[in-house]
């Protein structure tokens, strides 16, 4: 989605859930519902703390690399963008992918910069960007520009 310039948000819960065509309740997603309403804020899937407090993270226990997921500033743990090859086949290649997520990102802070509630959102998003094309780039990115304050 990311892709084509939709960046959604939602949260990871664990928890009895019935789910049968187009029926849908339980009580994880009650509360995933309410996590992402209250907590997500930001174009992120934050992790539910019961699910953090189910692994031991200083053990390195949780089921996902920790490029998969992140600790944001707010303290609030949240499963990561455009992580390592993870892109539509119709990208034509992760790199080709980022350019153009990096794109959707600028065109976004331009459109949005004088709506402050939405561009807070695109700030979020260009600093998840610019994090992650570092991080990467200590392994096999490279010719990926960060997204500068001054977009």
């Amino acid at each position: 989605m990311a892709y084509d310039g939709i960046f959604c948000r939602g949260a990871i819960t664990k928890g009895k859930l019935f789910h049968k065509e187009r029926v849908l309740f339980g009580s994880s997603y009650i509360k995933a519902y309410k996590l992402e309403e209250k907590q997500a804020i930001y174009p992120r899937v934050i992790i539910d703390p019961d699910i953090l407090d189910f692994f031991d993270l200083s053990d390195n226990k949780m089921p996902l690399a920790p490029a998969f997921y992140g600790k944001d500033k707010d303290g609030i743990y949240y499963q990561r963008y455009w992580t390592w090859y993870l892109f539509p086949p119709y990208a034509g290649g992760w790199d080709n992918y980022l350019m153009i997520v990096r794109h959707k990102i600028i065109e976004n802070l331009n459109k949005f910069k004088e709506v402050e509630k939405a561009k807070e959102k695109y700030v979020w998003l260009k600093d998840e960007f610019n994090s992650l094309v570092t991080w990467w780039s200590d392994f096999e990115l490279e010719g990926i520009e960060l997204i500068s304050d001054e977009t």
